[in-house]
């Protein structure tokens, strides 16, 4: 007599086997997902990076009028919040770059809290006089 078909073992195995890779496959897929707005974060925080870059590359700074947005020290700036809700802190710092007149080492600084865990960007110039 010849049995055609499957047992049941074999279905088993089979859909068990089947289950493993369905699992491995919604996991990229959840990595995936991360990913992405991870990136998508460090690209809006670098966006407001450069704009405030630009604000500091942008003021009037000579031998005789120092600004106070460049004054040497911290500054630290409203908040700003997304579109997606995330929060991104940012600020400067301004230092006078050694062994040069007339020119300003400046960090900027732009960080978010995303599931629990702080992630930055910092972008640094130097401001020299006009």
């Amino acid at each position: 007599m010849h049995n055609k078909g499957f047992t049941l073992i074999e279905l088993v195995v089979a859909i068990m086997i089947f289950a493993i890779g369905i699992v491995g496959v919604a996991k990229l897929q959840m990595a995936a997902v991360a990913g992405n707005a991870y990136s998508q974060h460090l690209s809006q925080a670098l966006t407001v990076a450069q704009n405030e870059v630009e604000f500091l590359q942008g003021l009037d700074y000579n031998r005789t009028h120092v600004p106070a947005e460049l004054s040497n020290g911290g500054h630290n700036l409203a908040a700003v919040t997304s579109s997606q809700g995330i929060t991104y802190q940012r600020g400067y710092t301004v230092a006078q770059l050694a062994g040069v007149t007339d020119a300003l080492d400046v960090h900027v600084f732009v960080a978010w809290m995303e599931k629990w865990t702080t992630h930055g960007v910092t972008i640094d110039i130097i401001r020299s006089a006009n």
